[in-house]
């Protein structure tokens, strides 16, 4: 749960130096990418479906 807060305070632009080198530390990067880019395909999803709520075809 906390590596997963570190991911949305990054999206965000809220992070601290100290805990984005922490993240960036060992293995988590890869799980950091992984979470990630799975936020930002969600964050995808969730546009589209407002755009097509919004401008009914």
């Amino acid at each position: 749960m906390k590596f997963l807060q570190s991911v949305l305070a990054a999206l965000v632009g809220v992070q601290s130096q100290k805990k984005q080198e922490e993240d960036f530390q060992g293995d988590r990067l890869e799980r950091m990418v992984l979470i990630s880019l799975a936020a930002a395909g969600l964050l995808i999803l969730v546009v589209l479906l407002m755009v097509n709520i919004a401008l009914p075809a």
